[in-house]
């Protein structure tokens, strides 16, 4: 056995390496337009965010970073399930949010920061609300990833990334009806700020440091523990 002092560090070193693991991602992203479709030949409805910048990406790692970045952020719901995309209020003023089944993607692309990077995902659910009246009424975008990969330029591919979420909102008023085209009767709307959140994938520099200081001192301790039972072994 290890002496225990010594294990005890061991591990504690290793804890506090995978803890430094677990920082969120952050994407942020504005200035695009939201858009429904409604395919009038089987009755379903989804929503798009469609031409929105990509405002900023923290907490992933050194050179993907930036807090100005030139990237673009879209996404495409699941079909519509349950309540309406511009629902009028019950009786207390409140609005019973709008709900989208699984799928759908999202999709985050730059070209120029740390040379690029990607990251591409599935809906699990997703949700659309209204909130407030008149001239300061907004909707909200809420979305839960099940599934995503994230490619950075170097080469290096993350997938299964799964509890992402996201959360958009649109600039205040009354959307606009589109009047023409395959989606005539659908509806548009601005897009405010919004926010991409998911654990990092990927371990900081100094966090693989730290992993490898306590794997070596596992490692030291297993060895002197070997040497002193095999020096006690040929007395």
């Amino acid at each position: 056995m290890l002496p225990k002092r010594g294990f005890l560090l061991a591990v504690v070193l290793i804890c506090v390496s995978l803890a430094a693991f677990a920082q969120d991602v952050s994407i942020s992203n504005s200035d695009g337009t939201w858009q429904s479709n409604n395919f009038a030949n089987n009755g379903t409805t989804d929503l798009q965010l469609m031409n929105s910048t990509l405002s900023g990406v923290s907490n992933l790692m050194s050179p993907y970073n930036c807090s100005v970045c030139t990237g673009t952020v879209s996404l495409t719901t699941g079909f519509l399930t349950s309540g309406s995309i511009d629902p009028p209020a019950n009786t207390s003023g409140v609005y019973t949010p709008a709900m989208f089944g699984p799928g759908g993607t999202f999709m985050v692309s730059d070209t120029t920061v740390g040379g690029g990077l990607t990251f591409s995902g599935s809906f699990s659910s997703e949700s659309w609300t209204k909130h407030n009246s008149g001239t300061t009424v907004y909707w909200s975008f809420v979305g839960t990833i099940a599934n995503a990969t994230l490619t950075l330029s170097n080469g290096m591919t993350f997938t299964g990334i799964t509890g992402g979420t996201i959360d958009i909102t649109t600039v205040g008023g009354v959307p606009i009806t589109i009047a023409t085209g395959t989606n005539k009767g659908g509806l548009q709307w601005t897009d405010a700020l919004g926010g991409t959140t998911f654990a990092s994938p990927v371990p900081e520099p100094s966090s693989l440091a730290l992993f490898g200081s306590g794997l070596i001192s596992v490692g030291v301790f297993a060895r002197r523990k070997l040497s002193r039972k095999s020096g006690a072994s040929t007395l």
